[in-house]
């Protein structure tokens, strides 16, 4: 054999060794799921397994960090189970006379960004509170009367430049200011004051999406990052909700003053969530329960640990005598639940029922009332079916949206609901266009059977303190339909 065929032989194995050793290294440190750590990063945490790493912990927000407990000291004590890293773990109540670590849950304000340091816990908006009834329910901040206290002014004052408020020394301050009507809101961070929320029965009426505060946990090494984002994305996925739960329940119960009876048969049933075809709301899709309110109804359940059953109707009236009878608990009041012959309770809007009237033809009118001489085409014993009757304006009904869809006609003048109108828009009624819109006097809520209180109150809170806009284009969970 000669020279120049062994060295290729010696060149090609060499190439072979490398291309092997570089396989193995992408395998170990690429090849798996996004959550994986790399050779880098599990010498990392051997190295470290006898050392105890100071983390600042915030101890003022309820759910995620206070008295000691919440989602932030769970999901240290969770880490430290996986991989053996130990935390000394200093608790602190006022973010500006700590001295931060190099590991530390920290509280950002809206101007303050996001680093490649940061793991973002949880975004915490501001909201408007108000003593008044659940009824109250604003679309806007302007004209209001409402306080704030002193450490948000000028974060306030930057997003809300024109309006007039009153300023508070502290929250307790604030509270007095409410409860003695000195002011009718106050605009304060969601989960930052849930405790004080629930002790005094205040009642979310807006949400601040733009006005936020950020929950973080930075992690000023860059290994030790990588392992903990990864792991983070871990824990939400398997631990979070539960503990969430917890924490929830927690404050919840106490705050609440809920007795011991209500605590354990709060869920000791199967809820049951009644419907009619009413997409994007409710709906439908291969014996799934989709649309928007399933969202609703999906978190809920996890977020208060009970268990929901749904079952679908024919018509509203089907829907109005399974409440009556006690075969479902709770419904989508698209209907006058005033007018509805059980013991009943309310929540707290979850959305303006805006409504569009469609036609194909050029009409001109300023008002309903403009349709007086016209027959409508609506969905029976809905709102918007008693806003025909209230006007005096002649109606066809349908059972439902479906078969409003299905089988109006091309003379027909068409009454529904606005994002209603936006689903089937570029589909089933992509011929007709918009010649009046407005908003009903009420908005969209959940009925429930009164004598469930404690579900109620639970239900109540969940959709003040969710806002229904983040979730608006959602439409899909996984909760099958019971016939």
């Amino acid at each position: 054999m000669n020279n120049k065929k062994i060295n290729s032989i010696i060149a090609g194995s060499i190439i072979a060794i490398l291309l092997l050793m570089f396989t193995v290294f992408i395998i170990l440190n690429y090849s798996k799921d996004e959550n994986s750590l790399s050779i880098n990063e599990r010498k990392w945490l051997t190295d470290n397994v006898n050392n105890v790493i100071d983390v600042n912990v915030f101890n003022n927000i309820p759910l995620y960090g206070y008295n000691g407990s919440g989602i932030s000291f769970s999901f240290l004590d969770s880490f430290t189970n996986k991989y053996n890293i130990k935390f000394n773990k200093i608790s602190y109540y006022d973010e500006n006379l700590v001295s931060y670590k190099d590991v530390s849950f920290r509280i950002l304000d809206v101007n303050d960004k996001l680093t490649d340091k940061d793991i973002l816990f949880y975004q915490d908006d501001y909201v408007v509170w108000s003593k008044n009834n659940k009824n109250n329910h604003i679309n806007t901040l302007n004209d209001i009367n409402f306080g704030i206290i002193k450490e948000d002014e000028s974060i306030i004052n930057n997003y809300l430049k024109d309006n007039k408020y009153k300023i508070y020394d502290s929250m307790e301050k604030l509270i007095e200011g409410i409860n003695n009507k000195e002011i009718d809101y106050a605009i304060v961070p969601n989960i930052k004051n849930t405790k004080e929320m629930l002790e005094n029965d205040f009642k979310i009426v807006y949400h601040i999406s733009d006005l936020n505060k950020k929950y973080v946990l930075r992690i000023e090494n860059n290994t030790l990052y990588n392992i903990m984002k990864k792991y983070y994305n871990i824990y939400y996925n398997s631990n979070f909700i539960n503990d969430y739960s917890k924490e929830f329940l927690s404050i919840y119960f106490t705050s609440t003053k809920t007795s011991d009876i209500e605590r354990k048969n709060y869920n000791g049933k199967i809820y049951k969530y009644g419907y009619v075809e009413n997409m994007p709301y409710e709906g439908e899709s291969n014996n799934n329960f989709v649309g928007t309110l399933s969202n609703y109804l999906s978190n809920f359940g996890k977020f208060i640990n009970v268990e929901i059953e749904v079952a679908r109707f024919n018509s509203i009236d089907d829907l109005k005598n399974a409440l009556v009878n006690g075969d479902i608990d709770v419904a989508l009041t698209n209907f006058d639940a005033g007018n509805i012959n059980m013991k009943n309770t309310v929540t707290q809007a979850l959305d303006d029922e805006k409504y569009v009237i469609l036609s194909k033809k050029n009409i001109n009118i300023n008002s309903v009332k403009g349709l007086n001489n016209n027959v409508v085409s609506v969905v029976g014993s809905s709102n918007l079916y008693s806003l025909c009757i209230n006007n005096d304006i002649k109606t066809k009904v349908f059972k439902d949206i479906n078969d409003l869809i299905r089988n109006v006609g091309d003379d027909d003048i068409i009454l529904i609901d606005k994002y209603a109108y936006y689903y089937y828009k570029l589909d089933k009624l992509n011929d007709y266009h918009v010649i009046y819109e407005d908003k009903i006097n009420d908005a969209y809520r959940f009925i429930v059977n009164e004598e469930d209180k404690t579900f109620m109150k639970l239900l109540d809170y969940y959709v003040s303190s969710s806002d229904y806009r983040n979730i608006r284009y959602d439409y899909n969970m996984d909760v099958m339909i019971k016939d």
